[in-house]
């Protein structure tokens, strides 16, 4: 299911489902999981670049709860663009991801399944 959503997000502007920006938006997508959790990653940013990592921990600022979090900001060019963002754990547990355009929380999904769970931000 994982490789499958990868390549939905990896299709850039078009992706059914996608969030979509205007001119010059300011955006950040966010991904949080279990801290020290193995989890894979994929996003598609404002500017179309499409970043994955499988089995990695996040290193970011830790929210409390036993969660950490990262970001991801960038700025739409001149067309706009289209944007995702994947997050999943295959031995199950916490994971988050939101994504913000111009500060408005436009998409967010979590889960914390005990066997596979998976956000999807689009």
């Amino acid at each position: 299911m994982f490789v499958l959503s990868v390549s939905l997000l990896a299709g850039g502007v078009g992706v059914a489902g996608a969030v979509v920006t205007d001119s010059y938006d300011t955006t950040r997508q966010v991904m949080c999981s279990a801290t020290g959790a193995a989890v894979d990653v994929s996003y598609t940013n404002a500017y179309g670049n499409t970043t994955s990592r499988e089995n990695v921990s996040l290193r970011g600022r830790p929210i409390g709860g036993g969660h950490t979090c990262i970001s991801v900001d960038s700025r739409s060019g001149e067309y706009g663009d289209s944007l995702g963002t994947l997050i999943s754990d295959e031995s199950g547990g916490y994971v988050y991801c939101a994504i913000y355009v111009n500060g408005v929380k436009v998409s967010e999904s979590e889960d914390d399944s005990s066997y596979y769970s998976m956000a999807s931000c689009m």
